[in-house]
């Protein structure tokens, strides 16, 4: 009974997420025809970039955190970390295709590429270097999965933090070229290199507990005893670096010279209000924190948990996107007819995200079917 029920699930979960990736095909093929789509539903003003930009964002800090997260794990020795041997780095190079591949659909689209647009040599410059940190960091990211796989506590942990720095230069170059390609503002402020460390700090910590129990859900199998003992040194570790994250959050809003300070009517009152405190803080930290600190944790409660975290720092991500083409629109205020729910994706791109979703699940789930004898 318990094998039939396990088959069950395993079909509805791939109905599931082909479905999304079908959602998803469908968008963008509407797009292909119908030109550009509109990013937001009803705004008055609105920014270029949007929901695949932030999706993007999104899976490269993803891809860095966990490689981040894994090689702080062999270098503190944490319980269970031993069982750290390349499926983590696996998964991290999945989220970064497919971060690669949303941005590309954004910036690839029909009514975008027949526009006339000038492009300077600063936009072939920037193209060109964050080309290049991504082809180095694919390239350490192969040097950390061997690091891991031959117990070299102190490599691993170099591997993982070069890669990081490497995507973070990526991600900064690529804003760049985001920016001249529309002659849009940047969002990577002064706070850009902070912000999205603890970020990835937060997502490698939140998303690594769930690679062995996705694993075993979907071999029917237990994880064994030594990743189990790394989940749980991971949710410990989520306790510290979610109570650092909120501290900074929370002093990035205060007046100051940094660009986010300005942006803190928005986020606090203004039309992104509702996925700040709701998405931000309600369900990427709050109710985290409830799971990881209320007594008696189990690695179901460490992987809600992780979850909980990664939907919130998504919502951070796009929060931060929409924001900084807003500011400088409105920096004497929003005008009060500005609605939340003007500054919501419009169907189309909410299906795109679904996609691609979807496509990395689907992908972790192959790699999970095909390559099983890596656990971490």
């Amino acid at each position: 009974m318990n094998e039939r029920r396990e088959e069950v699930a395993e079909i509805a979960w791939l109905a599931l997420v082909l479905g999304g990736m079908a959602i998803g095909l469908g968008a963008v093929a509407y797009v292909l025809i119908d030109g550009q789509g509109a990013e937001f539903a009803g705004a008055p003003l609105e920014p270029v970039w949007g929901a695949l930009v932030a999706t993007y964002e999104f899976f490269v800090i993803v891809s860095g955190g966990l490689g981040l997260v894994a090689g702080i794990g062999r270098l503190l020795r944490l319980p269970g970390a031993g069982s750290c041997r390349g499926k983590g780095i696996q998964v991290a190079a999945l989220a970064l295709v497919t971060g690669l591949a949303s941005v590309t659909v954004e910036v690839t689209n029909p009514m975008r590429l027949s526009l006339d647009t000038d492009l300077n040599s600063a936009f072939y410059r920037a193209a060109a270097l964050a080309g290049l940190a991504f082809a180095l960091y694919l390239g350490w990211l192969v040097v950390e999965y061997l690091a891991l796989r031959s117990a070299r506590p102190r490599l691993s942990f170099a591997a993982g933090l070069i890669g990081w720095g490497l995507g973070l230069f990526a991600l900064w170059q690529s804003g760049k070229v985001l920016m001249f390609l529309e002659e849009s503002p940047s969002w990577h402020d002064s706070g850009f290199f902070l912000r999205s460390s603890l970020s990835a700090l937060v997502l490698g910590g939140a998303v690594l507990p769930l690679v062995p129990l996705l694993g075993g859900w979907l071999r029917h199998t237990s994880a064994p005893a030594e990743p189990c003992l790394l989940v749980s040194s991971l949710g410990r570790l989520q306790c510290w670096i979610l109570p650092v994250y909120a501290l900074y959050l929370t002093a990035s809003l205060f007046p100051g010279p940094a660009a986010a300070a300005s942006w803190s009517p928005f986020l606090l009152t203004g039309p992104l209000a509702g996925n700040f405190w709701g998405f931000e803080v309600g369900v990427g930290l709050l109710l985290p924190a409830v799971l990881l600190y209320w007594p008696g944790r189990t690695l179901r409660r460490i992987a809600a948990a992780g979850l909980l975290a990664a939907i919130g720092q998504y919502f951070m991500s796009y929060d931060r996107v929409v924001v900084s083409q807003l500011s400088p629109i409105f920096a004497g205020g929003f005008p009060s007819h500005l609605q939340i729910a003007s500054y919501l994706p419009s169907p189309i791109r909410g299906a795109m995200v679904i996609g691609t979703l979807c496509f990395f699940l689907f992908m972790w789930t192959l790699l999970e079917k095909d390559f099983p004898q890596d656990f971490l």
